[in-house]
């Protein structure tokens, strides 16, 4: 081994590494796979049309980088497929789980232009747009308030462990610093000084 190449740890005397060994990279073992920057084409059915896709799918994947959020009173959700065949199909499965859910008779789409189709049961709107396929579920919004009010409640928590445990003085609240009165280890009494 050339002793220009070779790595010697301090810490392991007798052993030497080979600098190009560290740097093994996948690359350098199989070379480039790839030729081209075009992506692979979309295949006309992700999963094959005997699988039955259910409502839950939409709902655990349907949702951008986990986020469950709320707009205008609705919780979106969509998903794409590899043709609005396949979405065609799967709206239908998505139609069939929502009308169970809401005990209702399985209603008609209406189609809006040509690749477009809406249902809508109970609290639940899908929308067929070619190959992509959404839901919008109706949530009232007034019980999210309600819970973030119950939750800011200061005597909904108890503060009385934190004041003997505070290394220091000062704590940093709501982007304020505030003291806490430490003559008396009961916050709710004493409050906190500004």
């Amino acid at each position: 081994m050339d002793r220009a190449r070779a790595f010697r740890p301090v810490l392991f005397p007798g052993v030497s590494v080979a600098v190009d060994s560290l740097f093994d990279t996948q690359e350098k073992r199989h070379g480039r796979r790839w030729i081209s920057t075009e992506p692979e084409p979309v295949p006309m059915w992700l999963l094959s049309p005997d699988q039955r896709v259910g409502l839950e799918v939409l709902f655990f994947l349907g949702h951008l980088e986990r986020r469950y959020e709320i707009w205008d009173n609705r919780a979106p959700c969509l998903l794409a497929f590899g043709s609005p065949e396949e979405a065609a199909l799967r709206f239908g499965h998505f139609l069939d789980d929502i009308c169970r859910w809401e005990q209702a008779s399985l209603p008609k789409p209406c189609p809006i232009e040509p690749g477009v189709e809406v249902a809508e049961v109970g609290r639940f709107r899908l929308t067929r747009r070619e190959r992509h396929v959404r839901l919008d579920v109706a949530v009232d919004t007034r019980k999210y308030r309600e819970l973030l009010r119950v939750w800011t409640r200061r005597d909904a928590w108890d503060w009385d462990f934190l004041i003997p445990q505070l290394p220091v003085r000062t704590v940093l609240v709501v982007g304020q610093a505030f003291q806490p009165d430490l003559q008396s280890l009961n916050v709710h009494a004493s409050g906190w000084k500004a």
